[in-house]
């Protein structure tokens, strides 16, 4: 296989505007998956194709220097194998690729922001548990009805995002009788806080995608209680058991998700994983 030129472009607005991280999913899915730039705007960059036109990864891409002749260069490679085949053969490619692999491992990092992020969201929810009566936490009964989706807010880090609201989540948990939702077999421990088994609240279609839909997902039906070893599996394990995990929970919530306005094929859920 050759190693096709990489022919920089001076423009370096898009580059500039996302994170190393988003970066180097970008430059992954494209070398090694083979995505489109649509595809890439739509499930990496979270815009609208329709209005992006696959314009924001283009433009990461052409001002590194790659084009559509680099387009899934490295299919069926690793990360580490692209690097032994790129080893005294091109040095540009070599420093793309060990930039990108240190990229990709810096998601750790931010997986253990996002954790803080998450343990802060549960804590809010297990405060509200603990707070409201007994008669809700027995007889509260979900009516499901479209509402208008929520708009992006600033937050405490000065960024923008959905909001996530802690009353749909509670009633999520309250729902599911405090039980993860793969298996009721899944014991945790019993909360100090709230004195129920121990389980987390997950959006199945994560939040951040609220984008693509009429109508607002951060609804019961689009909430999952989970043990925290699910949680953490559909966060963190590899794409074969997070796969079987996330068709599991399609199956238990399409249809209450219908019943909000909200339509989604198993695809384009396992698309939103990068799976």
């Amino acid at each position: 296989m050759e190693l096709p030129d990489l022919l920089p472009k001076k423009r370096d607005r898009e580059y500039n505007m996302y994170s190393k991280k988003l970066r180097a999913r970008v430059i992954f899915m494209y070398l090694f998956k083979g995505k489109s730039h649509r595809w890439i705007d739509e499930m990496i960059l979270m815009k609208n194709p329709d209005i992006s036109k696959g314009y924001q990864s283009m433009g990461i891409l052409h001002h590194i220097g790659l084009l559509n002749t680099h387009k899934n260069m490295f299919k069926d490679f690793s990360i580490e194998q692209a690097k032994e085949y790129a080893e005294g053969k091109s040095v540009v490619y070599s420093n793309l690729l060990v930039t990108l692999e240190i990229d990709m491992n810096n998601e750790h990092n931010d997986e253990f922001v996002y954790e803080i992020k998450e343990n802060q969201f549960q804590e809010k929810i297990d405060q509200k548990i603990s707070e409201v009566s007994v008669e809700y936490l027995t007889d509260y009964v979900e009516e499901y009805l479209p509402h208008p989706p929520k708009q992006k807010a600033e937050n405490a880090e000065g960024s923008y995002s959905y909001p996530r609201s802690i009353y749909e989540a509670t009633k999520a948990l309250i729902n599911a009788q405090f039980q993860c939702e793969v298996s009721d077999n899944h014991c945790s421990f019993i909360s100090k806080k709230t004195g129920k088994n121990y389980v987390e609240a997950h959006h199945v279609i994560p939040i951040s995608f609220q984008w693509k839909f009429q109508y607002d997902i951060d609804r019961v039906p689009n909430l999952v209680a989970l043990c925290p070893n699910c949680h953490k599996k559909i966060h963190l394990s590899i794409n074969s058991e997070k796969e079987l995990l996330l068709k599991e929970l399609y199956i238990k919530r399409k249809f209450d998700l219908l019943k909000i306005g909200v339509e989604l094929s198993e695809k384009d859920l396992l698309e939103m994983y990068d799976i």
